[in-house]
């Protein structure tokens, strides 16, 4: 979707739980460079230096390396959590520049001039998230957080794994964080307070704002470009499984999504109920439907988003619309992430 190579070979995308504007799906040519000295040095302790990257030897040496070792050493890259070694980054031939740099022009634009300029063509895009995107994630990056019911969190793990996840933030916006969060680090919190906060906190930067930025975005460089009509569904996903493996307190989490959209609930050995058998037929009629349409034959109601409008699938598994107020904290995340460094 983000090369001009490969963009005018499909019609739509369906974007679950992750964009390509965020902070961990993408890599500029520095950190790129960065990430693979660490790797190195990690490796077999290498002085590396700027002729490091023109070495044949270099791949010859990684080539014959450990499997196990090169795993093990890729990680020594992470500076913070939801941070993967290897990225996409500007190559040059299949990515041009940033994501952030792309221009939309409409279908009538000529294949040859698709190919030899920075800009990516208009697609019908369907993207959205789940409710708690963060839990997934804090169990395995911070330090005392079990798989169990009966958790307990004392205030001193807390405070500690709150301020990894904000380390590489810059210290200006702390401040403002704790203010849109509702976080009082004079008080104490209940478990679930402590982990809904964590969960917002890392789901709102990692997940759900570059979701909702990026549709907007595509909404106003839509409207703004001549003869272009394609549609952008944005939807929320909130109804969590009754035989959900997982602890309750992880909520609706990352990649719980797929269950529906893949039918499971329709595999006869499943224990699913009844109703969720039926979300997911309405789930898999939706996706389709746009896959082949760019609509939702089952709910054409659902309109092309407009700033702040999605469709729910409720707590209670009905379908419904509802708006997003989240204009404030995600305006400050697309902020923040333009002047972290990872």
């Amino acid at each position: 979707m983000n090369s001009p190579i490969s963009s005018h070979l499909f019609k739509r995308v369906i974007l679950q739980s992750g964009v390509a504007d965020t902070y961990w799906s993408y890599m500029t040519i520095n950190q790129a460079e960065q990430r693979f000295t660490r790797f190195l040095r990690n490796l077999k302790q290498i002085n590396a230096n700027a002729q490091l990257f023109e070495n044949k030897d270099v791949i010859k040496y990684i080539k014959e390396c450990n499997v196990k070792d090169i795993l093990s050493s890729q990680y020594s890259t992470k500076s913070a959590v939801m941070i993967f070694p290897w990225v996409p980054s500007t190559d040059g031939e299949l990515i041009k520049m940033h994501i952030h740099d792309f221009n939309y022009y409409n279908e009538t634009t000529d294949i040859s001039e698709k190919t030899s300029n920075n800009s990516i063509p208009s697609h019908d895009v369907m993207l959205g998230y789940n409710e708690n995107e963060g839990t997934y994630w804090l169990i395995y990056a911070l330090s005392k957080l079990l798989l169990s019911e009966n958790m307990v969190y004392p205030k001193i793990f807390f405070e500690k794994d709150l301020n990894f996840l904000l380390k590489d933030i810059p210290r200006k916006y702390k401040s403002k964080i704790n203010f849109y969060y509702n976080y009082d680090e004079k008080k104490d919190y209940s478990f679930s307070q402590k982990i809904k906060l964590l969960d917002k906190l890392l789901g709102d930067f990692a997940f759900i704002c570059p979701t909702i930025n990026f549709a907007r975005k595509l909404e106003s460089k839509y409207k703004s470009t001549k003869n272009v009509q394609n549609v952008i569904l944005l939807y929320v996903l909130k109804y969590r499984a009754r035989n959900e493996p997982w602890p309750s307190w992880l909520g609706v989490i990352h990649g719980s999504d797929i269950q529906w959209i893949f039918g499971n609930p329709l595999d006869t050995r499943s224990n699913y109920t009844k109703q969720e058998k039926e979300l997911a037929i309405k789930m898999i009629t939706i996706w389709s439907d746009f896959a082949k349409n760019g609509s939702s034959e089952l709910d054409p109601n659902w309109h092309s988003f407009k700033k702040n409008d999605c469709l729910e699938i409720s707590e209670t598994g009905e379908l419904k619309y509802t708006t997003i107020d989240k204009d404030d904290i995600c305006t400050l995340w697309d902020r923040i992430r333009d002047q972290t460094k990872y």
